[in-house]
């Protein structure tokens, strides 16, 4: 059954969280080096592109919102994709991962209540269930387990999931990935190698991930939507047993 009612017009939301920190504007020897923020920007700009296609499923129905997490949490707008202007992200700060997981609850909470509230439903989902991409390049530089425990703790009123997938991205060696795997234990992702090529390949496969995930959720079949093959220079990193 599709998660949304029927005889309305239902949202598909796409959260990016995205780490803007310092060192996505430096090389491992603290020299200036943009490779990493331009790429980040270069792959918004390459995402919107394919999830704007009037051919793929999420142009109709999706929305993005995007908050980042370097030296602060910012978040923007949620906008209908075709309206969508990607921004044009600075490196800057620390790492405030937490923050930005509370942040992204905050605002998936808001976001649903006013969901619910425009279309008249006094119960049940509005929208389809949301999706979430959360990429950083290093180790939180705050106190986020407190942050973590509320995105952990996060349910809809019926109980449910509030995600229709999340998918984790770890950009580069420098990233704590057993943090991301508590979040996304069976889709954390690292990048190996973060060169532009490598940068683009890992949003084209995101777009392409957003895409299959989109139709799979209209139609309710997401426990058999496959995901894309994995590009050259990623990897699926496996929780660890506790």
């Amino acid at each position: 059954m599709p998660i949304a009612p029927r005889g309305h017009s239902s949202r598909q939301i796409l959260y990016l969280l995205l780490d803007t920190s310092d060192s996505l504007g430096k090389d491992r020897e603290g020299n200036v080096d943009l490779t990493g923020i331009t790429a980040i920007n270069n792959g918004l700009v390459d995402l919107r592109a394919a999830l704007v296609d009037p051919t793929q499923s999420f142009a109709e129905t999706g929305h993005i919102r995007v908050i980042t997490f370097g030296g602060g949490v910012k978040d923007g707008t949620l906008e209908p994709i075709g309206q969508f202007i990607p921004p044009d992200l600075e490196a800057n700060g620390n790492t405030p991962f937490g923050s930005a997981l509370k942040k992204l609850v905050e605002l998936a909470k808001e976001d649903y209540y006013f969901a619910r509230v425009e279309e008249g439903l006094p119960t049940g989902d509005a929208d389809y269930l949301p999706s979430l991409i959360i990429m950083t390049d290093g180790m939180p530089t705050d106190e986020y387990e407190s942050g973590l425990q509320e995105f952990l703790g996060y349910k809809r009123l019926s109980g449910n999931s509030p995600w229709s997938f999340v998918i984790a991205v770890a950009a580069g060696p420098r990233v704590e990935t057993s943090i991301l795997t508590r979040i996304a234990p069976n889709s954390t992702y690292q990048m190996n190698e973060m060169t532009p090529d490598k940068w683009r390949a890992c949003f084209k496969w995101l777009a392409k991930s957003t895409e299959n995930m989109a139709q799979a959720t209209i139609t309710g079949t997401q426990e058999e939507a496959v995901m894309p093959p994995l590009p050259p220079g990623m990897v699926r990193v496996r929780a660890s047993v506790q």
